[in-house]
């Protein structure tokens, strides 16, 4: 069967909610929620699946981006019959994948190489729950495994997209299926979806090392791991 996670352990992001009981709570929310917006962005043209373990951060970083450097044959026969192909035109892109799986660090060699945005909505809500404020106390509950509200998400990413000039990539955005319909409503187009894939045992590795000293794998071993087919 096929995994449903990826990325690089040492290398991968910290977070403050890598915790036994946030962790399982987050990986049951990615696999109700976020599992149908894979599902849904895999029988659409542009969907990318990477193999992302078992080498080094940075080869599998540029594994991605010539993936989506690549011109599809759809987007050959645009420039065949309508001349419309252009190599420097907006591009957007999204990096899908479980928790731990990599997205932000890969979404920074993207953002570098490709000299486009990182649309990260976890940060933008931490940095505005930061501020204070009446917004601050509608993301009390941030960082416990659980959504945001989505009209507060919405306004901090649309707000980041009409501030990128070159393009985007949103990284772990859209999380279920009402967030992709609100991009479509907003008339978002994403070129192309990157899938990273890890293998069960990799993933709770990496949830584990990056988190306290006291995160056992034993706190997981009672979790099922879907595979893409199962989300």
């Amino acid at each position: 069967s096929t995994p449903l996670y990826s990325s690089a352990a040492s290398d991968v992001y910290k977070r403050q909610d890598d915790k036994p009981e946030i962790i399982k709570n987050r990986i049951a929310l990615y696999k109700k929620e976020t599992g149908p917006v894979i599902e849904y962005y895999r029988k659409k043209p542009g969907f990318i699946e990477i193999k992302a373990e078992g080498g080094e951060p940075k080869d599998i970083a540029n594994k991605i981006i010539k993936q989506l450097k690549a011109k599809s044959l759809s987007e050959f026969r645009q420039y065949i019959n309508e001349g419309v192909y252009d190599p420097g035109i907006f591009k957007a892109f999204f990096l899908a994948g479980g928790p731990g799986s990599g997205k932000s660090t890969y979404s920074e060699f993207i953002t570098k190489d490709l000299d486009i945005e990182h649309i990260y909505a976890g940060e933008l809500l931490r940095k505005e729950k930061a501020k204070g404020g009446e917004i601050a106390k509608k993301l009390s509950n941030l960082g416990k495994g659980g959504f945001a509200p989505n009209d507060i998400v919405l306004k901090l990413v649309f707000d980041a997209v009409d501030k990128a000039e070159n393009g985007f990539v949103f990284d772990g955005f859209p999380r279920y299926m009402q967030q992709v319909r609100d991009l479509e409503k907003k008339n978002i187009k994403i070129d192309k979806v990157v899938f990273l894939n890890v293998s069960e045992q990799e993933v709770i590795r990496r949830l584990t090392a990056r988190g306290r000293a006291d995160d056992k794998p034993v706190s997981y071993t009672h979790l099922t791991l879907p595979t893409n087919r199962e989300v």
